[in-house]
């Protein structure tokens, strides 16, 4: 090895470098950007976020950073203590009666849930400090975190439910009634016309009108007397609400013959209001009523001329196969339970159930 001394890898010293002298155009380069930056702040002084706005986007907006963060770590015991008197005061108001302990139950000493011993009640109070950790609050802030993350405290949101509300109130959103629904969900198929029987229990000879409740809507009254599922001496009960003048009417009517022929009904009622007919042992006074007819919707006219409450041109429109139920012993002369108004009988259901089953048994079994 050589012993050539190595020279040194170290950079040399640099002197200080001239610092540059300003030219006209660095002055104004200078001068522009100290004029952006004034323009800049002075924006966004003028976009100040308006405080209220602010806590409505915090409180409102999915996106809010009250869903993201630890509730604990706003809502505690440490951040109650730094608020005023005058505020924990405002902030009280909003709680139940149940969060403090001066809590009494407003229920009568003979309630059976008014039976408890006071020392085991759940009461709570705001300025005990573990009431910020009780598992109770901690569940309900959680869930207020949930209802900003779903948007459920949007004034659109609030918007729709009171919207939604008024329209449950006036009928507008009323639930498809649940036959309807069924029908809905389980279309009718077309049955086969070939025979006479399907001709006559249709009561025409037409095609089916499927398109609006199903083929069953084509069933006659008729139909069902003539197969049995209408007899002498079953009680029809009527019963139908009028929502809009809060009007409910119920009258009952007994099958006291069949025409052999036109298998029309021959039934008898009670005069005016009243719902019941009489008992067996009764003698039937004069004024009951008798009627023949051919069809529920037949029926029921006549049912709300004797009641007299409503009058005929506001009558609304409506399914007169929902509002009778059939009632009828089990077997023959058997009295049955006679508490339940109508001589023991026992409810076989609706017309529209009963003609729905005799449609699906007959031309879809």
């Amino acid at each position: 090895m050589s012993d050539r001394p190595r020279r040194s890898t170290r950079q040399a010293a640099k002197g200080p470098v001239p610092a540059a002298v300003p030219t006209s155009n660095t002055a104004g380069a200078a001068s522009e950007s100290s004029r952006d930056t004034s323009k800049a702040a002075a924006k966004r002084k003028a976009q100040a976020v308006d405080p209220e706005q602010w806590l409505n986007s915090l409180f409102q907006n999915p996106k809010s950073i009250l869903t993201t963060i630890d509730i604990s770590d706003v809502f505690n015991s440490g951040a109650w203590g730094m608020l005023s008197d005058e505020s924990r005061g405002e902030l009280k108001k909003l709680l139940p009666p149940t969060a403090f302990v001066g809590y009494k139950p407003t229920l009568g000493r003979d309630h059976p849930a008014s039976q408890i011993d006071e020392k085991e009640t759940d009461d709570m109070d705001v300025d005990v400090p573990t009431f910020f950790t009780d598992p109770h609050f901690l569940a309900a802030a959680r869930t207020f975190q949930d209802h900003i993350y779903s948007n459920w405290l949007s004034d659109t949101h609030i918007a729709k439910v009171a919207q939604f509300n008024r329209d449950l109130e006036s009928g507008a959103v009323a639930v498809s009634w649940k036959d309807e629904q069924w029908l809905e969900d389980n279309p009718p198929i077309h049955p086969e016309l070939a025979s006479s029987n399907a001709s006559n229990a249709m009561g025409r000879t037409a095609s089916w009108n499927l398109a609006l409740a199903g083929g069953a809507t084509q069933i006659k009254l008729a139909a069902l007397v003539e197969h049995g599922i209408i007899r002498i001496g079953d009680v029809l009960a009527y019963r139908r609400s009028f929502t809009m003048s809060n009007l409910t009417i119920e009258k009952d009517v007994i099958v006291d013959d069949i025409d052999s022929s036109t298998y029309a009904l021959t039934v008898l009622a009670a005069p005016s209001t009243t719902k019941a007919l009489p008992q067996i042992t009764t003698p039937l006074p004069n004024a009951i009523q008798s009627m023949t007819v051919a069809s529920p919707t037949q029926l029921e006219g006549g049912l709300l001329d004797i009641d007299g409450r409503f009058d005929k041109s506001n009558r609304p429109n409506g399914n007169a196969w929902k509002n009778f139920s059939v009632w009828r012993w089990r077997t023959p002369g058997d009295c049955g339970d006679q508490t339940n108004g109508r001589g023991g009988r026992d409810n076989h259901g609706t017309l529209f159930y009963l003609r729905g089953n005799y449609y699906h048994e007959e031309f879809r079994g």
